[in-house]
């Protein structure tokens, strides 16, 4: 949203600058990787026992540029952030990142990956180090319909996830039209099993 000036659906501004001046691109992602570090190091100075860096947009990035935009600048943020903050555990969210998944666990060091909701448990259990902890992944939308939809929902990822360190969370962020009730429904869903 800093290069695009805007809401984007095709990231045309950011991918060109991306393309045609990757020097300054680099310099621009690499005040972001301070200034993310120096955010998540606060974070923990104020209370969190962990923390999560969020690449909302990593789904965009072809395959060729993933390693460079996503990879390079998380794994430096991951290596500088363990050395201020060794024992803090850290998920990463590359949203959208298909395939890309495994690459991300495996370069970037994070302690964890949270799933979107594009991502197959089934897929994520086969595919990701086996233990390896995971987040995620139910629609929000389901807590838009609760009932049934929602209890079939849980009852899929908890069993998908139950081999492994699994942290249940949404794929994504909640609607605003989710009534508080049914994310209340939804917490006791999860406690009970």
């Amino acid at each position: 949203y800093m290069v695009e000036g805007a809401k984007s659906y095709d990231f045309r501004t950011i991918k060109s600058f991306s393309y045609s001046d990757a020097s300054g691109f680099d310099a621009l992602i690499e005040l972001l990787v301070e200034s993310t570090v120096e955010h998540l190091v606060a974070q923990v100075g104020a209370g969190a026992e962990a923390v999560q860096i969020f690449e909302s947009h990593a789904g965009v990035v072809s395959g060729l540029e993933f390693e460079r935009l996503i990879i390079k600048p998380v794994g430096q943020i991951v290596s500088e952030f363990r050395r201020r903050c060794p024992e803090t555990p850290i998920i990463g969210f590359p949203r959208g990142a298909g395939a890309m998944y495994i690459d991300f666990v495996e370069k970037t060091g994070v302690t964890a990956i949270s799933l979107d909701t594009s991502v197959s448990l089934e897929w994520a259990d086969k595919e990701l180090p086996k233990g390896f902890p995971v987040q995620g992944n139910l629609d929000p939308a389901l807590l838009l319909l609760s009932g049934t939809p929602l209890t079939n929902a849980v009852e899929k990822i908890i069993t998908c996830c139950r081999n492994r360190p699994h942290v249940f969370n949404l794929g994504h962020g909640v609607d605003k039209a989710t009534e508080p009730d049914v994310v209340d429904k939804l917490v006791q869903l999860v406690r009970s099993r």
